[in-house]
């Protein structure tokens, strides 16, 4: 069962926080008109939208409902919770496939707004006279990111929904995540899940120390129904990390992806599944969330199509003085790009974090504070 699989993620309408079902009720009370759903990291934006698709289809079954996401990641995720809700008739759909062929809704929902571009967002807000979109301007990643005032307009002055607690961080999470990117502001009064444990900064001698540590430790953490998760910034360093743990298992070489701008992994998933490494890519249209409620896996993926997810056991390698955590080249490169980075990646952690570095460790993490680690 999809509750059962990626850290409890599909939580029923029943579990969900009082704040949470008043949102869904508001949300879809009419058939027309425009929403924002907005809340700090963990604070369930992308279940509430979920939930709204279930009741929208629920209310009407010939109602055509569409759910946008901006990751092939979160797009399987979704439709594996609408499918065990019964509601699959729900179109998921990524927001550059709508964009390429866009169509007439009833209801389109459309999550991680913030990474829309304002143009893309006209198209999909003139497709459906209900709209509901979820999102939160801390966590954008993308440099043609709207802006809050241009998201409003778009929206047409949107109905207004915070979510104020965070039921999926920790405490700890929570304070690490802060200090990351003070930027990123919670609201008066947010209540977390619980204190949680304290992240682990690990620090190694070389990259093929490290990489294989955090292997080693990732492999010990994963269960079935429980996957570990470690992200980096870039894919090169994905490759890196992947060669490093087919040395350490004696698998071979690693073959490379066929389709680098696209992140194709195929071939790297098939190479570690008949190796019997339990190392899979998850993101940009590969790997199977399904396989990791069957066996332990350890996924691997960059800090973006990590966007929307949550896992019980986070690792970010590679946190050194010399790593560029914004894969952009260096000129567009800047350093609160890089804290908002490591703050979606870090606001993945359900229970333990680990963070690592080999040499020097990276500006961001050199003054955590103390209690949390």
């Amino acid at each position: 069962m999809v509750q059962k699989n990626l850290m409890d993620w599909f939580v029923p309408f029943k579990d969900l926080t009082p704040a949470q079902r008043t949102v869904v009720g508001k949300t879809t009370a009419k058939v027309t008109g425009r929403h924002w759903i907005k809340g700090y990291a963990g604070s369930g934006k992308t279940i509430v939208l979920t939930h709204a698709a279930i009741l929208l289809l629920k209310k009407n079954r010939r109602a055509k409902v569409c759910y946008l996401t901006y990751t092939h990641a979160l797009k399987d995720l979704t439709a594996m919770g609408l499918a065990e809700a019964g509601a699959d008739a729900v179109e998921v759909r990524t927001v550059n496939d709508f964009i390429h062929s866009p169509e007439k809704y009833s209801h389109i929902l459309v999550d991680e707004v913030q990474d829309i571009a304002a143009a893309k967002l006209k198209v999909i807000v003139a497709s459906a006279p209900h709209v509901i979109a979820a999102g939160d301007p801390a966590q954008s990643l993308y440099p043609n990111s709207p802006t809050p005032a241009q998201i409003s307009g778009t929206l047409k002055s949107p109905q207004i929904h915070i979510l104020r607690d965070m039921p999926r961080l920790s405490l700890m999470t929570f304070q690490i995540g802060h200090h990351i990117n003070p930027s990123a502001k919670a609201a008066n009064g947010a209540e977390v899940r619980e204190e949680g444990s304290r992240a682990v900064v690990l620090k190694a001698s070389s990259q093929s120390a490290e990489f294989n540590k955090v292997f080693q430790l990732a492999e010990a953490a994963a269960k079935p129904g429980a996957p570990a998760a470690v992200l980096f910034p870039k894919h090169t360093q994905i490759q890196d990390f992947a060669d490093c743990v087919a040395k350490l298992k004696g698998a071979g070489a690693v073959p490379p992806r066929k389709a680098m701008h696209l992140g194709n992994y195929e071939d790297f998933n098939e190479f570690f599944t008949k190796a019997k490494v339990p190392l899979r890519y998850f993101g940009n249209s590969s790997g199977d969330l399904a396989e990791s409620e069957k066996r332990k896996t350890v996924f691997v993926m960059t800090y973006h199509s990590a966007k929307g997810l949550d896992f019980p056991h986070v690792f970010i390698p590679g946190l050194n003085s010399d790593s560029q955590l914004d894969a952009r080249p260096k000129p567009l490169s800047k350093l609160s790009n890089e804290r908002t980075l490591l703050f979606v990646a870090i606001t993945r952690t359900k229970n333990q974090l680990t963070l690592s570095y080999h040499g020097e460790p990276h500006t961001l993490i050199t003054d955590l504070p103390e209690e949390c680690i």
